[in-house]
């Protein structure tokens, strides 16, 4: 499951990928009410029309319309989903024309996530695979019980290529949680994964990250201190950024709480707007370098809110 604002109306929509029955994408309604639309927004079924195995699901804005995205990881002989956030709740399957359908088919994805990884300002997203039954290569001359894990590159306009296998991603693994996670401080986010009944893994970035992004730890009002539901947005010219903060996310995982944006280090200072989960107005802060920053709502100047 994922939690987020699908329809910009200021509080958190709920999606929920689902085994060989149709997702489910529950519209927030207020007062603690919900709505089910998810066929009706066009996110519970594959591209074909037809339930799927979802597993994994991600919430992100990966076209840079400013609208939130959905994707999702199904079973081997499924294709993985993407759905386009077209407005008002609704939602286009993207899948075969992003580039992201073909290559899993003989995959079955679990964790998931789009994150930055080249820091070109473009999300990227990564799924991690592997599959159920550990001596499926008796049953199949197409699919292994360990898998590689793929790393999509964002081309922008809605495309994604999967470059050939290199490091980590030429090796098989049985994985199920992933998280992006800046374990080494560096500006960059590497990836944290869990395998069945396998050791944990830690893969290292080691992209030219230095001194290329902000990454902004949100700091909400109690009870919400974490600041879940808030939507981050930094401009940079005439291009914004968006990033969620939430709490669960992938497949079973909880990634870290730094929002990570992709910065030109001579354009600072940077323009970074929040908006507070239930608060009427939005908040911008002037940011002036790149690097680590921590943001406390009610520390900058409000403005009429967008919701």
């Amino acid at each position: 499951m994922v939690a987020g604002d699908i329809d910009g109306d200021g509080d958190d929509d709920l999606y929920v990928a689902n085994d060989d029955t149709p997702n489910l994408l529950w519209r927030n309604r207020g007062r603690g009410t919900f709505e089910e639309i998810g066929q009706v927004a066009g996110v519970a079924l594959s591209e074909d029309g037809i339930p799927q195995a979802g597993m994994g699901t991600d919430l992100a804005d990966y076209d840079g319309d400013g609208r939130p995205d959905l994707f999702v990881t199904n079973l081997a002989e499924e294709s993985n989903e993407l759905y386009r956030n077209d407005g008002d709740g609704a939602f286009s399957n993207r899948t075969s024309e992003s580039g992201l359908g073909p290559p899993s088919l003989l995959m079955l994805g679990f964790g998931t996530f789009f994150f930055d990884a080249d820091l070109d300002g473009d999300l990227d997203l990564f799924v991690g695979n592997g599959h159920i039954i550990d001596n499926i290569a008796l049953y199949s001359d197409t699919i292994t019980f360990e898998m590689p894990s793929q790393l999509y590159r964002n081309l922008g306009g809605g495309r994604f290529d999967l470059p050939g296998p290199a490091g980590p991603f030429a090796a098989r693994y049985v994985v199920r949680g992933a998280a992006p996670f800046d374990f080494d401080d560096d500006g960059d986010e590497d990836i944290v994964l869990s395998q069945n009944d396998r050791p944990a893994l830690l893969w290292r970035n080691d992209g030219p990250a230095a001194k290329r992004s902000v990454a902004v730890t949100l700091e909400g009002r109690p009870p919400n201190r974490d600041a879940v539901g808030a939507i981050a947005l930094l401009a940079i010219g005439g291009t914004r950024q968006m990033r969620l903060a939430r709490t669960g996310m992938s497949y079973g995982s909880q990634g870290d709480r730094r929002l990570v944006f992709a910065v030109d280090p001579g354009a600072a200072p940077y323009d970074l707007t929040v908006r507070w989960p239930g608060a009427r107005d939005d908040e911008h802060f002037a940011i002036n370098t790149p690097g680590a920053i921590t943001v406390q709502q009610g520390a900058g100047r409000s403005g009429p809110s967008k919701h």
